[in-house]
């Protein structure tokens, strides 16, 4: 009886720690876009006046790096998920992202 107890409270810690955190970030990812979308409409609100120029052939190399570090971040985050048993957190966390 002690274990299933024991089991109850563990599984439930991590839930509520997984819906928390996925909340939370989902908050600070609609923080954080908008954010940047404000920045990037009103760099190009400035580049159609003439204000400052964007050098096209700069942004591509600089978005290639970002897309290739966040897909280097992907496959550790994804070795890490099949590594460590994640149950009740990943699911806590998935339905945090889904009421954030």
């Amino acid at each position: 009886m002690a274990s299933f107890i024991d089991l109850i409270a563990t599984g439930g810690a991590g839930f509520f720690a997984g819906l928390a955190t996925g909340y939370a970030v989902k908050k600070a990812l609609k923080i954080l876009l908008f954010l940047v979308g404000s920045y990037l409409a009103v760099t190009l609100y400035l580049y159609h006046l003439g204000v400052v120029e964007i050098h096209w052939d700069r942004m591509s190399k600089l978005l290639e790096e970002v897309l290739g570090k966040v897909q280097q971040m992907m496959g550790f985050y994804q070795s890490m998920a099949t590594a460590i048993p994640l149950g009740g957190f990943l699911a806590g966390f998935l339905i945090g992202l889904k009421i954030g």
